[in-house]
């Protein structure tokens, strides 16, 4: 008992040092981002949301913030507004998300994907150096940019890639060539509700089982992946910002999974039984826009480093997954 009152406090003191904080969130229209930004809201902070575009309903920013002027249309490239938010809005945590997601493939072209991945990085940081009290920043990666850094795997590296492992670069040279204090999350994959990327395999498979359809997905039914519900990524999140001041070295990039891969066979008969759809057997397709394996054994994250642990397992994050689509479809079937 003592244990959990002492757990307890420690969350209520976790949770009061944002109330009332000037926070900024780039890429705040996005899947995670909007998570963050609601949850941030949730514990009182003074949260701007900052995205290039607002795609649709679900992307909608945050009531809350929106209703308070608070959410601002702009360019990750573009210093001079940042700087104007960092200083008039008194931030005091910058959390960049902003980036273009596509990471396979050669439709996409490299030249935007690197202004807004590479040079976004570089501006949101200038941003807060040159800030008259600079705020503390988490960067979110992937785990793509691994293979940038581990060449002996012989893997074929992606512009989505090259862009994420040269932003947490930038991120490395501002923390130690300036002492600016910034923390790098490199994520596994993401899931949960609110992801409207159907080229994604679980948001794609609960669609289609949803529809009665069988599921279609590119590459191996055995495929290993670690996926992390997005609401852990929140949490990491915000303990990455509050020990940003505390990391040194390697330990500003802190790897964020459960440990745990799974097949993919193994996501969508657990989504399949979830769904009572088991009698929709999955096809495969060639297109390569899914993602990719993880060839890397499954390593632990690093929770020593900043006192982050997953607390979703699988089971439940998919469980609540499903139901997030559900709700959303007989919504959107509804409208």
């Amino acid at each position: 008992m003592a244990t959990d009152v002492c757990s307890g406090l420690a969350d209520f003191h976790a949770d009061c040092r944002w109330s009332g904080a000037g926070v900024l969130v780039t890429g705040a229209s996005g899947f995670v981002g909007r998570r963050l930004t609601r949850h941030l809201a949730a514990l009182g902070a003074a949260v701007t949301q900052l995205s290039s575009v607002s795609r649709g309903a679900e992307n909608r920013p945050h009531s809350a913030t929106a209703k308070a002027g608070r959410f601002v249309t702009a360019s990750v490239t573009d210093l001079a507004k940042l700087a104007e938010i960092i200083e008039t809005r008194r931030i005091s945590t910058v959390f960049h998300l902003a980036a273009i997601n596509a990471n396979r493939g050669t439709a996409v072209s490299p030249y935007p994907l690197f202004e807004v991945n590479i040079r976004g990085t570089y501006t949101v940081l200038e941003a807060c150096r040159t800030a008259a009290t600079p705020p503390r920043a988490v960067v979110v990666s992937s785990r793509e940019a691994e293979a940038c850094f581990d060449r002996s795997r012989g893997h074929v590296v992606h512009p989505y890639a090259a862009s994420k492992a040269a932003a947490e670069l930038v991120s490395a040279s501002f923390a130690e060539t300036f002492g600016l204090k910034v923390a790098t999350l490199r994520t596994s994959n993401i899931y949960g509700g609110g992801d409207l990327n159907w080229n994604r395999l679980i948001p794609s498979a609960i669609r289609s089982l949803i529809a009665g359809e069988a599921p279609r997905l590119s590459g191996s039914l055995h495929a290993l992946l670690d996926y992390i519900h997005v609401d852990d990524v929140v949490d990491a999140c915000l303990a990455a910002a509050e020990h940003s001041g505390h990391l040194s070295g390697e330990d500003r990039v802190l790897r964020i999974s459960t440990g745990v891969r799974t097949s993919t066979l193994g996501i969508l008969r657990r989504i399949a039984m979830e769904l009572g759809r088991c009698d929709l057997v999955p096809q495969t397709v060639a297109c390569a826009m899914q993602e990719g394996p993880d060839e890397r054994s499954a390593q632990a994250h690093d929770a020593p480093a900043f006192g982050w642990a997953s607390r979703i397992d699988l089971d439940q994050g998919l469980a609540k997954t499903v139901r997030w689509y559900q709700r959303f479809f007989r919504l959107t079937n509804r409208g």
